[in-house]
């Protein structure tokens, strides 16, 4: 008698055991779900950063084709692109996000005869200022070129 009672608490899992089993593999897919959702977001602020960096190149190297004598060039202050609207890269995409783009004309700096020009995008941020020593967080991509 003692040899079937032993076989028949060994026949399956308690409810407490199964449980505990679940606890735990509920704990390890919120882990697995949680890093997924942080590699979506990383790759999300990937490609806006890329979009930026490609619209400063862009409008700087629309200013190196210049020649010295445009009027482009001489404009003073800090200039918005597209009457400070947002830029769509491509209008195909599902990507909603709104960049603006800037540029400030510096005449004769570093020294005579050249001109310093400083490219900022931004990111849902329309209050562009390449001027701005810290550039917020909201600055994804800012680069100076030299024309002289």
């Amino acid at each position: 008698m003692t040899q079937k009672h032993v076989e028949k608490a060994e026949q399956g899992f308690t409810l407490v055991e199964v449980m505990i089993a679940m606890l735990l593999l509920l704990i390890g897919m919120s882990g697995v779900a949680l890093a997924q959702l942080q590699a979506l977001r990383s790759g999300s602020g990937s490609a806006q950063k890329s979009k930026a960096l490609y619209l400063a190149e862009e409008k700087l190297e629309e200013f190196h084709a210049m020649s010295f004598t445009s009027s482009a060039l001489s404009a003073t202050g800090v200039v918005q692109d597209n009457n400070n609207h947002a830029i769509d890269i491509d209008t195909s995409d599902e990507d909603l996000t709104e960049y603006y783009r800037c540029w400030l004309i510096t005449r004769n700096s570093p020294t005579t005869g050249v001109t310093t020009i400083t490219v900022e995008v931004r990111v849902g941020d329309p209050n562009c200022d390449p001027r701005s020593p810290n550039p917020p967080p909201g600055t994804f991509a800012r680069i100076t070129g030299v024309k002289g």
